[in-house]
């Protein structure tokens, strides 16, 4: 994974974990793209709460292949169309930086 996607899911960590809801077919997904193996989709499913899921599959993919930041933003696009503004993270390179600062430039 590119380093600047590395420290994007870093520096975002904790308001991931208190906002997503990683559910099935989002591993589904990334598992069907290559970017989750049979050994991870165990490991995330072992744990109970989603927030735990979340942080899991956070824990993951920084680990993956240069496709895993792409996969994981389009596994969220239907049911959290926010994250998706990540797609968009290139024309900005300053770190960190919040998810609302971000929404703040993304929307002018």
């Amino acid at each position: 994974m590119d380093p600047k996607h590395k420290r994007l899911l870093r520096s975002q960590r904790l308001f991931l974990a208190e906002d997503l809801i990683v559910e099935d077919m989002i591993i589904q997904y990334l598992y069907q793209e290559e970017i989750l193996t049979e050994s991870h989709l165990e490991d995330i499913r072992s744990v109970s709460s989603y927030r735990e899921k979340t942080l899991k599959l956070l824990d993951i993919l920084p680990t993956r292949c240069s496709l895993a930041f792409h996969h994981f933003i389009q596994s969220l696009e239907k049911d959290f169309p926010w994250v998706t503004l990540w797609g968009s993270y290139d024309a900005i390179s300053s770190f960190p930086f919040s998810l609302e600062c971000y929404k703040l430039i993304v929307h002018r």
